[in-house]
């Protein structure tokens, strides 16, 4: 009776440890989503949600860790803590110019989040350096990789850069990016990227 009691808490033992860790590990994902309708433009391409016309071709895929040749460790050190991080790229295939302001984006969820993109000075506030130097480090090595300040693209010009937001409630379902007063000539539009969210 006692072994068979033994084996009865070792078993309870393992699947407990063993759920905690797959909880642990669970990350969400985002993927374009492919029930979203009335949307013009928007179609999914190997998980990349791409939105384009004839002005402009705009296309967001998340960033997962070590999945870019020379990624820096501090993405990959927020992807480990479950920071977004999505690679953005713009082309302008309007006679026109093109202004775009990571200021005016947006990452919201149906959990009601609303999480603004970081800044240069927030990278080296979160980096786990040991110190000032090596936070510095990897703050500066940030730079020319994501979309920072505004930024003009002339009439064929093409960038591709990342935005990265802080973590999503654990309950979210769904999620867009908003792009606000992306401007083509004098024109503005407001932008969005549909998306689901998975837990791997």
């Amino acid at each position: 009776m006692k072994k068979l009691l033994s084996l009865a808490v070792a078993l309870l033992l393992t699947l407990g440890l063993g759920c905690a860790h797959s909880g642990k590990d669970t990350k969400l994902r985002l993927y374009p989503d492919k029930d979203e309708k009335g949307l013009y433009g928007y179609h999914n391409v190997a998980g990349t949600g791409v939105l384009e016309n004839r002005d402009y071709s705009i296309s967001v895929k998340q960033v997962r860790e070590g999945s870019e040749l020379g990624q820096p460790k501090l993405v990959n050190d927020l992807i480990k803590r479950e920071y977004v991080v999505l690679r953005i790229e713009i082309e302008n295939r309007s006679g026109k110019k093109m202004i775009f302001n990571p200021v005016h984006t947006a990452l919201t969820t149906d959990a009601f989040d609303y999480k603004k993109p970081l800044e240069y000075t927030d990278f080296y506030e979160l980096s786990s350096g040991k110190n000032d130097s090596v936070r510095e480090r990897e703050a500066q090595a940030m730079k020319g990789r994501f979309y920072d300040l505004t930024l003009t693209l002339m009439s064929g010009d093409k960038t591709s850069r990342v935005l990265i937001f802080p973590p999503l409630s654990k309950n979210s379902e769904k999620a867009d990016l908003l792009i606000k007063d992306l401007y083509v000539g004098t024109d503005t539009t407001e932008l969005y990227f549909p998306f689901v969210l998975k837990a791997e």
